[in-house]
């Protein structure tokens, strides 16, 4: 009989309030049904009411009563898990009332910190583009945050000094340049109720939520409602509120910049970034002006060429293919390049001397030059003029090495060398200048790793202090075995001598 009431009620529904209305009621009673299912279940998990069934565990009782697996008793039991009250209860909480069982379902898997932000007025879509982005963002470990940190120190001193709330506005007007330069109009003219035109630009159905990734933080979560915006870190869950008033009060003069720029200069300077063709804005004139649907929109970081400084450092440019090397990812194509180049200029210098002698067996890191001097059979001790720390110094003799093979010096892979002097010391025949050679080598790059360990105190980087210092530790400890070596080898040779 009741069934046959609200079917008829149901049929009754003519104008879109009541249907709006009834709908939402029948999303929220499922939701609700879903926790107390869940809340239900857990009741059968915990306690021993399924005693008297003859089932041996809810599993196999969920199975066989009502046809659900595992997988479907598990998301009943994560919902009240998460969405009832205190955890475990039948009554759902009530910021999480209207969002609908297939919303909550979706938003199990995101952090506390994004979830407090969302409202039922979300999408599927929307909810599953914030999912991708805190998935994304997942991917990226810490020791690379760390390096982008310190990449910004150094290459845009004057970015890294920015407020959070400063270089998300940068990441929010980056992606809305029409509606950047309205707002710069109003706040030049000094335009009354500017705080609600202000909002009404960025989120104009009240509610908007901008992801973005901002270079040595992480991905946030920008959400701009009816009364003020609030920052999340999705690595971190730290949250920033801001109200608009605080906004246009402290940030005016960051926002519009130099009064004698036009609104496109003033929005170039700010984002680093040519203003877009005014083709959109045309489009905008002809159409009648509809109010924006979307809540959530995700703005992709722009690709910048390269500058210079630490990000053409060969130590960075090491440490990052490390880092892909660990998560199983290929090389970037230049360091590639390098290594192929840099090989082929090996074997090309050992190949000038290969019709004069028998070339003996060489190492891959012939970057100090000590292959050569073997080959030769020359002292680089007795050659004052000679540095020992390059090819172009074991062949000619003369002169400091260049730029570029210093720097190509400086790309060896410390596991290699390593490796290079534990076959050296298994052959005491090898002559003692280059022994001495190879030990400069090492000297000069245990010189290196103290610069790079001196850096990463100064921007208190200290798990990357801790790994260089852990590197030295290992340097170190292999030049004693080296050192050691070299006097085993001298004492021989006294005793010879005596003889």
């Amino acid at each position: 009989m009741d069934i046959t009431i609200k079917k008829a009620e149901l049929c009754q529904i003519t104008d879109y309030q009541t249907f709006k209305e009834t709908l939402g009621a029948e999303l929220r009673a499922s939701a609700e049904g879903f926790v107390r299912i869940g809340y239900l279940l857990k009741q059968a998990r915990d306690t021993d009411i399924l005693y008297e069934s003859g089932y041996k565990n809810l599993t196999e009782f969920a199975q066989a009563e009502y046809g659900l697996t595992k997988d479907i008793v598990s998301r009943y039991i994560a919902i009240n898990d998460k969405y009832s009250e205190n955890g475990y209860s039948d009554q759902l909480r009530e910021e999480f009332r209207g969002f609908g069982v297939a919303k909550l379902a979706e938003m199990l898997t995101l952090p506390e910190s994004v979830v407090e932000e969302m409202r039922p007025e979300l999408t599927k879509n929307e909810i599953r583009e914030l999912k991708e982005a805190v998935k994304e963002e997942e991917k990226v470990t810490d020791i690379e945050v760390a390096i982008e940190a310190a990449e910004v120190k150094e290459s845009a001193p004057e970015v890294a000094k920015m407020s959070l709330l400063e270089r998300a506005l940068i990441e929010v007007f980056r992606s809305e340049p029409e509606h950047y330069c309205r707002i710069r109009e109003y706040i030049e003219n000094d335009l009354p109720d500017i705080e609600r035109r202000f909002v009404e630009e960025l989120a104009p159905a009240g509610y908007m939520i901008y992801t973005v990734r901002i270079a040595g933080i992480g991905t946030v979560m920008i959400k701009l409602d009816e009364s003020m915006m609030t920052i999340t870190n999705i690595r971190s869950g730290e949250k920033q509120s801001f109200s608009y008033q605080s906004i246009l009060s402290t940030e005016s003069g960051f926002i519009c910049g130099d009064a004698a720029d036009k609104h496109e200069q003033a929005w170039t300077r700010l984002t680093g970034m040519p203003f877009p063709e005014k083709k959109t804005a045309e489009k905008e004139k002809v159409a009648p002006a509809q109010p924006k649907k979307e809540h959530v929109k995700t703005i992709k970081p722009e690709k910048k060429e390269k500058k210079k400084g630490m990000e053409e450092d060969p130590y960075w440019k090491n440490l990052k293919e490390e880092v892909k090397e660990d998560r199983g990812e290929e090389k970037d194509e230049e360091v590639q390049k390098d290594e192929v180049e840099e090989h082929t200029e090996s074997e090309e210098a050992a190949g000038t001397e290969s019709d004069q002698t028998e070339q003996p067996e060489q190492s891959a890191t012939e970057g100090t030059g000590e292959g050569i001097a073997e080959l030769n059979g020359t002292d680089t001790d007795s050659n004052s003029e000679c540095t020992g720390n390059t090819r172009q110094d074991i062949q000619t003799g003369r002169g400091e090495p260049s730029e570029d093979i210093r720097q190509s010096e400086e790309t060896v892979s410390k596991d290699k060398m390593l490796d290079d002097v534990d076959r050296m010391i298994e052959k005491p025949s090898m002559p003692v200048p280059v022994a001495r050679q190879r030990l400069k080598g090492w000297i000069e790059d245990i010189v290196r790793s103290a610069g790079e360990l001196q850096h990463f105190f100064k921007y208190e980087n200290y798990d990357m202090a801790i790994k260089v210092s852990t590197e030295v530790e290992r340097e170190i400890f292999e030049i004693e075995k080296l050192l050691r070596e070299l006097r085993r080898t001298q004492d021989e040779d006294m005793d010879g001598s005596d003889e």
